[in-house]
């Protein structure tokens, strides 16, 4: 039997025992809780000092909108009746048309569905170039696509690539204008070198739509065609539905109604331009940009496109940033088939002709235009959007 001094010493022990347990505990806590904090601390210095300037670099070289004044308006008129109409209505300007935009924008006060901006201009260029260095190539695919992003609305506008313009001499040096709108990106590539500005070929084109339509661009992105075929190929095709039969045999013929295409198919489908107008070429190209949409919007494809953004980062050209893909998924699962609008000129606002173009050395087919079709290009994009 244990007298009463041998149990207050075990009782002693015990406690000791206890109290030293208790003491490892609390430093094992307070190092835990240090490294925790140092973790943080580390992960929030990598985030400023790394992450977030990552996230909010542009993938490819970012285009700056020039202080330049855009040119005048050209007129289409060829006859005294309508020169004599033409002189009873003074036609709108781009200054006048630029400030019923902005009172348009300020008038919207719903706050945007996704990300922090209201609205967002993209320059949208396919070029007709097959190598991998984008060094070369004409814009055969031209749209503005406005994003306002507190209804939320798409328009995608078609800017025919065969519109004769002139050029931003402060921008695009040494090249004796007048151009058709495609041949600006041309100049603007690295390979060709004319270009003062950022963003090479992307940034070109932006000046010159700016410098002769007054609609600035806030990004850009362009693809070739092996970026198109692979863009294509990764979301798995895109389903089409065809009004009317494309005959271009005997390269390519496509039947009336419904089919998947592939990369290359929708590359020959959008380029076939030898039995038909350049609106029917742009209308395919419209097609087919419909339903890339429409797969994008598909649960399956929206879940990947994280993904696809970095698979495709290295072969495409654009100044989008990384933290931009959550907002454009946001949006996509925000956007209802009726919110996405296509707008294409019509006849009335572009005539055919035949120009000398001094780069080429000969006529070529144009479209001219005048005040009416910058009008139009206000009116969809942002005056009344919903007409």
């Amino acid at each position: 039997m244990l007298t009463d001094f041998e149990m207050t010493k075990i009782m002693n022990n015990s406690e000791n025992a206890s109290s030293v347990d208790q003491n490892r505990r609390t430093k094992s806590k307070r190092i835990i809780l240090g490294v925790v904090i140092g973790l943080a601390v580390v992960g929030l210095i990598l985030y400023f000092v790394w992450l977030k300037p990552l996230l909010n670099k542009p993938i490819s070289e970012a285009i700056s909108q020039p202080d330049i004044t855009p040119a005048e308006l050209p007129t289409s008129v060829d006859s005294e009746e309508a020169q004599s109409q033409e002189s009873e209505q003074t036609p709108v300007t781009i200054a006048e048309l630029r400030e019923k935009k902005e009172i348009a924008l300020a008038q919207k006060t719903n706050p945007p569905v996704c990300g922090d901006q209201k609205e967002l201009m993209i320059l949208a260029t396919a070029i007709d170039y097959r190598g991998s260095d984008y060094l070369y190539g004409l814009a055969d695919v031209i749209r503005l696509v406005h994003i306002d992003f507190t209804v939320p609305r798409v328009s995608v506008l078609a800017l025919p690539r065969g519109l004769l313009v002139q050029i931003p001499t402060e921008r695009i040096t040494n090249v004796e204008g007048p151009i058709l709108l495609n041949q600006a990106y041309l100049f603007g590539t690295q390979g060709m070198g004319h270009y003062q500005g950022t963003g090479f070929g992307a940034g070109a084109l932006a000046d010159t739509i700016y410098y002769n339509f007054g609609v600035d661009v806030d990004q850009y992105v362009v693809l070739d065609f092996a970026a198109f075929t692979a863009l294509i190929d990764r979301v798995g095709g895109v389903e089409v539905d065809l009004p009317a039969p494309v005959d271009d045999r005997p390269k390519a013929f496509f039947p009336a109604g419904k089919q998947t295409l592939d990369g290359e198919e929708a590359l020959q489908l959008a380029r076939i331009r030898t039995k038909y107008s350049d609106n029917v070429r742009i209308d395919n190209q419209t097609i087919i940009i419909k339903a890339f949409i429409d797969k994008l919007r598909q649960p399956a494809t929206l879940v990947r496109l994280p993904a696809l953004a970095d698979e495709m980062m290295d072969t495409i050209l654009t100044d989008a940033k990384p933290n931009q893909i959550p907002v454009g998924i946001c949006l996509l699962n925000n956007l209802d088939n009726e919110d996405i609008k296509f707008y294409n000129p019509s006849s009335e606002l572009i005539t055919s002709g035949k120009v000398y173009i001094p780069t080429v050395g000969g006529n070529m087919d144009i479209f001219h235009w005048d005040s009416h079709l910058v009008e139009w290009i206000f009116e969809k994009l942002w005056l009344n959007p919903e007409e």
